[in-house]
């Protein structure tokens, strides 16, 4: 049984420390414009939301089915190698989500070249594995909220750079890409 709860404590620190990253990132590693979107705040609050649901969620939830705990493991190790690839990637040189920005770049490396929008695979994956863990209703509406507001911001991103110099680099680059 200590092999166990050692594993459910593994789970939760991997969950947390997903959390981190992401609220790091946010603070520090994306560029903030000047005068924001407003989405950029709504995003911003749902994620603190689906953060402080997952948080309670992980500190809450003690015995699970091993088979829970493994799916969760999994999508947590997942979205960490994508998040903090994406990271050692972009080198800070992407926008907030909802930028007002012109893009001024196309990453095509790293976790780039196998889907359009690393970052927020990454913390859908997180999400996800949130709800996994606990089954928890809330923590699956905070999940679904935060799916959308994500495909929300990829259109967006993917509206700015078809209508900027970058257009033909990103067709070609999208070419060979699904949506993720």
């Amino acid at each position: 049984m200590i092999a166990l709860s050692s594993f459910y404590f593994l789970i939760k620190l991997l969950g947390v420390s997903n959390l981190i990253g992401f609220i790091w990132a946010a603070a520090f590693h994306f560029k903030h414009p000047q005068k924001p979107d407003p989405r950029k705040y709504i995003i911003s609050f749902c994620a603190l939301f689906a953060t402080g649901v997952n948080l309670f969620v992980f500190l809450s939830i003690h015995e699970i089915p091993i088979y829970q705990v493994l799916f969760s493991f999994c999508l947590f190790v997942t979205s960490a190698i994508i998040f903090w690839s994406a990271i050692l990637i972009s080198r800070g040189r992407l926008d907030f989500a909802f930028s007002k920005q012109n893009p001024s770049l196309i990453i095509k490396n790293g976790p780039y070249k196998y889907m359009r929008h690393p970052f927020y695979m990454s913390y859908s994956l997180t999400w996800l594995a949130g709800f996994v863990l606990s089954f928890n209703l809330v923590a699956g509406i905070a999940a679904l909220i935060m799916f959308g507001l994500y495909y929300n911001a990829a259109k967006y991103e993917e509206k700015q750079i078809l209508e900027s110099e970058l257009k033909n680099s990103y067709l070609e680059y999208t070419s060979n890409k699904k949506s993720a």
